[in-house]
């Protein structure tokens, strides 16, 4: 069993986005990223990377699951899901969430408690920008 994400940079070098929800079902995490429930198919994991091994973009396939309490949604090639604060707004409705978005430019995560963001991408990015060495300092 894997202790970290670190195994996810392997397997999607490109990038990912990453969200886990307490107490979610994982087709309801789907259905909040705005992907239609006829659209939801259940496959087993070998059954997944053979469907992603055959689409020419598998940007627009998600993985589901659950793991305890919490379910997660991935998405290949980056920040394309949860990339606004409504979006996080969005799928946190009811429920807490986590996103971890890896990407070429920048890596962030974002926390998202009943719709309200206790951290979001745009505050990480201003505390690293603020807090970046001034040349010549």
């Amino acid at each position: 069993m894997h202790q970290n994400v670190d195994w996810l940079k392997s397997f999607y070098p490109p990038g990912f986005s990453l969200v886990f929800a307490r107490d979610l079902e994982p087709g309801e995490i789907l259905a909040r990223l705005g992907c239609p429930p006829e659209a939801h198919r259940f496959m087993t994991v070998e059954d997944a990377d053979d469907h992603a091994a055959e689409q020419s973009d598998d940007r627009e396939l998600f993985r589901a699951g659950t793991a305890g309490e919490w379910s997660f949604a991935v998405q290949p090639w980056g920040a394309r899901i949860l990339n606004d604060d409504a979006a996080v707004a969005r799928v946190s409705q009811g429920t807490e969430i986590v996103v971890l978005v890896n990407t070429s430019t920048m890596p962030w995560f974002a926390h998202a408690i009943d719709g309200a963001a206790l951290s979001s991408p745009m505050d990480w990015v201003s505390t690293a920008v603020l807090s970046a060495p001034q040349p010549g300092l």
